[in-house]
């Protein structure tokens, strides 16, 4: 035991040092599993708390992603919202996320949410007692032992409770912790110092971090306060501010870059909240997300958003629904995102003008179904490009026909046949027409026609399967263009 345990304690120290701590974090769970002793368990939970701090409680379900990968770091707020939803009375939803957790393992931050929970009357309710006590046993922490034999003392006579807990109790027994060789209580030691220094040292720099960090979010466009705020995070030895400097330079050591993210991305992405974001679905420039993949199993409404949501550019919503959308873009932090991509129509036609400053909208077509499609774009006043993928040859006529196409600077249209359309009303050629397959002429004929109200001083075709009889389809489709550019 004593060579495994110094191992884990070891390595989670090297990497405490060198800022790795998600891995430290799980080097100390090892070692706890090892050894069950209270001195390493409140290492953990100290290091999952100051992670964790300011993150709001994580939601989740049986599949999820934060289910199945069993980060370390995400337990403690998947616990926290456990509890909310005891203390909210949602017995239903208790039993489902105890079942769940059962599969997570041997963990020492359960022991005291599960305590809680047993001393709510919540933990005495039908079904409760029974998947509490399973995920005590599973938990197996010596440290529940004396806190339940008290609850249980307290506890009517053939009471459920009562009963799941006679039997798993004496199932805690044999994880009594061992007592600490000297070496690994002089590795505890070291770490129980570097911790306290750590979080000495935060709480010290905390005002100002936050004061410069509210600097970023207040202009994202500011990078002179992005790097003053990377001056301030390196002198804490904060990885955070190399990777800011490193994605501000001129020439970036990419290389690094991504052994960064790779490290850290999951405390980066953190603060933008979770389960709406898609795992490791975001996008970094200057050192913040600019990017944000929403995630398409998320059922609930949009939650809240804090000022962390402030540098996001693009949201992509991957054709997911939400039917709150409207709303949550009114939100201040949301005020800079400028393009949505992979927007199902139902969701791009509850846009509106109090939302942010939209210039480019990418819909999930076709969209022709909706015959007030394009004038709820036509509401959106910086819109400069609208993309419609897949899309019908009525989607262009029905675009071209709106004030909508004189505003634009862009519209492209893909159907799913095999040909694209892209029309720039400024552009010398204002309209450019691919043709992929011949067999879907007769389709980019009448998006031809139809583009022409985007502008008839020329139109350029590119075919990539040229055949006599798609020629001569396209060149009749494009008899009201005054020049056409065969490529």
């Amino acid at each position: 035991m004593s060579d495994s345990l110094d191992d884990h304690l070891g390595r989670g120290a090297g990497a405490f040092a060198r800022r790795a701590d998600e891995e430290a974090l799980r080097h100390l769970l090892e070692a706890w599993r090892h050894c069950r002793h209270e001195r390493v368990a409140v290492l953990v939970e100290r290091l999952a708390a100051r992670l964790t701090a300011g993150l709001a409680p994580l939601e989740f379900d049986p599949g999820t992603i934060h289910v199945l990968k069993q980060r370390p770091l995400e337990l403690t707020r998947m616990l926290a919202a456990v509890r909310e939803g005891a203390e909210r009375g949602f017995a239903g939803s208790l039993r489902q996320s105890l079942r769940v957790l059962r599969e997570w393992g041997a963990d020492p931050r359960f022991t005291p949410v599960l305590v809680a929970l047993a001393r709510m009357p919540m933990g005495s309710e039908v079904g409760i007692p029974d998947v509490l006590c399973a995920l005590i046993e599973t938990a197996g922490d010596p440290r529940a032992l004396e806190p339940l034999r008290e609850l249980r003392a307290g506890l009517p006579p053939g009471a459920e409770l009562a009963r799941r807990l006679d039997v798993v109790l004496p199932r805690l027994e044999p994880w009594v912790a061992l007592s600490l060789s000297a070496a690994v209580a002089a590795l505890c030691e070291t770490l129980e110092e570097d911790l306290s220094s750590r979080e000495a040292a935060e709480v010290r720099s905390a005002s100002t971090r936050e004061a410069l960090l509210a600097r970023v979010y207040a202009d994202p466009d500011d990078v002179e306060a992005r790097l003053v705020l990377a001056d301030h995070l390196l002198e804490q030895s904060d990885p955070l501010g190399e990777f800011i400097s490193l994605q501000c330079a001129q020439e970036r050591d990419e290389a690094r870059v991504a052994r960064l993210l790779e490290t850290h991305r999951f405390q980066w992405e953190a603060p933008l909240g979770a389960p709406p974001v898609a795992d490791e679905a975001i996008r970094f420039e200057r050192g913040f997300p600019v990017s944000v993949r929403m995630s398409l199993w998320f059922k609930e409404p949009l939650p809240e958003v804090g000022p962390a949501w402030s540098p996001v550019r693009e949201l992509d919503w991957g054709g997911a629904l939400f039917p709150d959308l409207a709303a949550w873009l009114e939100r201040p932090a949301l005020r800079n995102v400028r393009v949505m991509r992979h927007m199902a129509p139902e969701m791009a036609r509850k846009l509106r003008a109090g939302g942010p400053a939209l210039r480019q909208v990418d819909v999930l077509g076709p969209v022709s179904r909706f015959p007030d499609f394009f004038t709820r774009m036509s509401e959106l006043s910086h819109l400069e490009q609208l993309n419609v993928i897949p899309a019908d040859p009525e989607d262009v006529g029905l675009c071209a026909s709106m004030p909508l196409a004189s505003r634009l600077k862009r519209f492209e249209a893909r159907g799913e046949s095999g040909w694209a359309l892209v029309a720039e009303p400024a552009a010398k050629v204002p309209v450019q027409a691919t043709l992929g397959d011949a067999e879907a002429a007769l389709e980019l004929a009448r998006a031809i026609r139809g583009a022409a109200g985007f502008g008839t001083r020329a139109l350029s075709i590119r075919m990539r399967e040229d055949t006599p009889v798609a020629r001569e389809q396209l060149q009749a489709a494009a008899f009201a263009y005054a020049r056409i550019e065969w490529r």
